[in-house]
């Protein structure tokens, strides 16, 4: 079990905290796995740079096969370069021992939002060009994956 977490328990970041050189904007999203969040890199003479920093979620953290599958995503996004996978730039761990890697943030909407919205509309679909070009993008980002990585 990770050192950290046995001294005392994980959060997970909340706006203005900082975590390496970043400073937690907000939050973007959470799954099953991770949150992200939207942060902010202060460089040298002014130069912000807004990213995406996605977090292990606490009561994953402890358990090591979970911290592998995970620094294995980044590992291997790194590997890939696509217009449709997000790049990876830097890996790595809280002060309370929480895995994170800080990846591009692409402004816009996300799928699940653009679905919700749909949802609301008549007809309750998504056109099929729009459908057929999502799924598109989607395979091609995916197929670069195993590409990279061989």
């Amino acid at each position: 079990m990770n050192e950290a977490l046995t001294q005392r328990r994980a959060t997970l970041p909340g706006p203005g905290d900082e975590i390496d050189r970043y400073e937690v904007v907000g939050e973007i999203a959470q799954g099953g796995m991770a949150a992200v969040y939207l942060v902010r890199r202060h460089d040298t003479g002014g130069f912000d740079r807004l990213l995406a920093m996605k977090v292990m979620l606490p009561h994953l953290a402890g358990e090591p096969r979970f911290v592998d599958m995970f620094v294995d995503e980044a590992r291997i996004a790194s590997f890939v370069h696509h217009p449709n996978v997000v790049q990876v730039f830097d890996v790595g761990t809280t002060r309370d021992g929480l895995p994170f890697m800080v990846m591009e943030y692409l402004r816009g909407r996300s799928l699940v939002g653009l679905l919700q919205r749909t949802w609301l509309s008549e007809p309750r679909t998504l056109p099929p060009a729009m459908l057929y070009g999502i799924f598109s993008s989607v395979a091609s980002g995916l197929h670069a994956a195993p590409v990279a990585t061989d």
